[in-house]
């Protein structure tokens, strides 16, 4: 993708033709120039343009070379393992970015295959919403989320499914503190023992 861009895009491409040009006619003068043979500036100009015409079909024996010796796929573990979460997101977004909808789109199907599935589970069976109850339900989306309030909507939960929630929070944050009240024993059993 590097290369294509220097040797495609048509802001760089200029600049890459221009120092292409100035490399190659001082590196022919160099070798000309100890042979003491004189050089044509027209001839070279044509020849440089001849090689970047040539440059995209043989840029492919360059990838390894250059990887192992700017040592990119180090630096950039390296550099990559430092970043924080939001760094590394902030480099991720702009990748997917493009794919956006179609991630979102993705999700929003598997949401529904896992709510489905739930249901089935649940209830024994499935039902799917008629295309009028799913139009009604996205129409009325913006009203719900702006009128959201967390109150009421707790206290209409069904008392089965809040003693569900509860437990489950529960037994995770004895899994949790169990973990860390064992790390925190095995600390002071050490710092007894010294």
């Amino acid at each position: 993708e590097l290369w294509n861009s220097i040797l495609m895009d048509p802001e760089t491409q200029p600049a890459f033709h221009k120092l292409f040009t100035a490399h190659l006619l001082k590196f022919v003068s160099s070798v000309t120039g100890a042979l003491q043979i004189d050089i044509d500036p027209a001839m070279m100009s044509s020849a440089a343009k001849s090689a970047i015409v040539k440059f995209p079909d043989h840029i492919h024996v360059l990838h390894d070379y250059v990887n192992e010796k700017l040592g990119l796929r180090e630096t950039l573990r390296v550099q990559m393992e430092k970043m924080s979460s939001a760094q590394f997101e902030q480099v991720l977004h702009p990748i997917f970015q493009e794919d956006e909808l179609t991630l979102i789109i993705a999700g929003g199907i598997l949401g529904l295959i896992a709510g489905l599935i739930q249901q089935g589970l649940e209830t024994g069976t499935i039902q799917l919403p008629t295309p009028k109850q799913i139009l009604a339900f996205l129409k009325s989306l913006p009203s719900r989320i702006r009128n959201f309030q967390p109150v009421p909507f707790l206290k209409s939960v069904p008392a089965k499914t809040k003693a569900k929630l509860t437990s489950l929070f529960r037994r995770n944050e004895r899994n949790m503190g169990g973990e860390n009240d064992a790390k925190n024993g095995d600390d002071e059993g050490a710092r007894g023992r010294r």
